[in-house]
């Protein structure tokens, strides 16, 4: 499933916005070029990674299937989990399977 370029930021803006994070623009940017060029399908997920340095604090990618590429990274789990939600609501919005959410239609 892929959601047109058009209006991506600003509904993936909005789904993230409602879960209690804000983005900022940098990274709407990077996630919106990332997840336009994934293709695919399945449900976005979040994986944990040793940091590059090896011993270093734990890194959060969100990739989807069997993917090691990923559209969003982070320090910390639990942003990395409200953008893999946002992304799977947005998809699920776009497709039409939300149809009994009252905010799907705000936001179609």
């Amino acid at each position: 499933m892929s959601i047109g370029s058009i209006d991506f930021p600003t509904r993936l803006r909005a789904h993230v916005y409602v879960q209690g994070l804000i983005l900022t623009e940098d990274d709407l940017s990077k996630l919106g070029s990332c997840y336009l060029g994934y293709g695919g399908a399945g449900r976005w997920e979040v994986r944990e990674y040793v940091g590059v340095t090896g011993g270093g604090p734990r890194e959060y990618r969100v990739v989807r299937g069997d993917s090691i590429r990923d559209v969003y990274r982070c320090a910390e789990r639990g942003r990395a989990n409200i953008v893999a939600t946002a992304l799977n609501e947005l998809e699920a919005v776009c497709s039409g399977r939300l149809t009994d959410d009252p905010q799907s239609s705000e936001l179609r």
